[in-house]
């Protein structure tokens, strides 16, 4: 069945916030998974194309480790109308993350699920170069979680954008702690929240995803004006015959929000901001 996004079009600008390349040309880390499947910048034109996205953040994949050459030779490709997130270690100088910063990478991601490239305590330490460099933390965890975290977070001295829709490894009520804490987090407009990564937490599943419904509404109502919209195309801890399709993906939000306001700072005007396409 084809990808579908129905009679909907998205804003002029849109956005996909978090998506990966993968390139053959660089060679994965050592230990990292198996994949088969490449996501070249020609593969992801045709997928923009299709859906009318004219802008993208290239999220290091944790394929990669720390070596962001792929990250930033697609940055190159994609040139003005890209953007990068990096992954690095607690030792990372500031002449390094100020070279990224000149190719267009405006963040660090920090993944604290498995495989771990950076421990929590390094944190702090990196969201200080973030902030000198007038970049963010992108965090993934388990939302599950965040109450626990909520303090550290609080305290970081840069913006912070939360993967995957806060990553609840389940759906969960409105009243769980970790969803509490995210909300009360983004009371305090240093963070952001990337609305994605609904393939992999929903029960439900596709076409619809309408066990997230209620969190993503949830979410938008809350802090309108900090949701960022992504992909995460090419799902790549996914296996091949469990790959969602991303009209799937944009339909599920845009009947979430059926308000053109919302999706225009959804889509366009709050990555805009974030990334600094302006």
């Amino acid at each position: 069945m084809a990808d579908r996004v129905g009679k909907w079009q998205l804003p002029a600008g849109s956005c996909d916030c978090h998506m990966h390349i993968i390139d053959r040309r660089f060679p994965f880390a050592q230990g990292a998974l198996p994949l088969n499947r490449e996501a070249r910048v020609e593969d992801y034109r045709r997928l923009q194309a299709r859906y009318g996205l004219q802008r993208a953040v290239v999220v290091q994949a944790t394929y990669y480790g720390t070596d962001n050459s792929c990250v930033l030779e697609s940055l190159r490709e994609f040139g003005g109308t890209a953007r990068g997130v990096v992954v690095v270690d607690g030792g990372a100088s500031l002449e390094t993350l100020r070279r990224f910063r000149a190719a267009g990478v405006q963040g660090i991601r920090c993944r604290m699920t498995d495989r771990a490239v950076v421990a929590w305590e390094d944190i702090p330490r990196l969201a200080k170069s973030a902030a000198d460099l007038g970049w963010h933390i992108q965090l993934q965890m388990d939302g599950r979680r965040l109450h626990e975290r909520e303090d550290m977070i609080r305290e970081l001295p840069c913006d912070v954008v939360i993967e995957h829709s806060g990553k609840f490894m389940e759906p969960v009520d409105v009243s769980h702690p970790g969803l509490a804490a995210l909300l009360r987090l983004l009371d305090t407009g240093r963070v952001w929240v990337k609305l994605s990564g609904i393939y992999n937490t929903s029960l439900s599943g596709p076409p619809l995803y309408a066990d997230l419904e209620n969190l993503t509404r949830t979410l938008v109502r809350h802090a309108p004006g900090h949701m960022v919209w992504a992909s995460d195309w090419p799902f790549v801890l996914t296996a091949d015959e469990d790959l969602p399709r991303v009209g799937d993906l944009i339909g599920a939000m845009l009947r979430w929000v059926p308000e053109q306001e919302l999706r225009k700072k959804i889509f366009s005007d709050n990555p805009a901001r974030l990334y600094k396409f302006l």
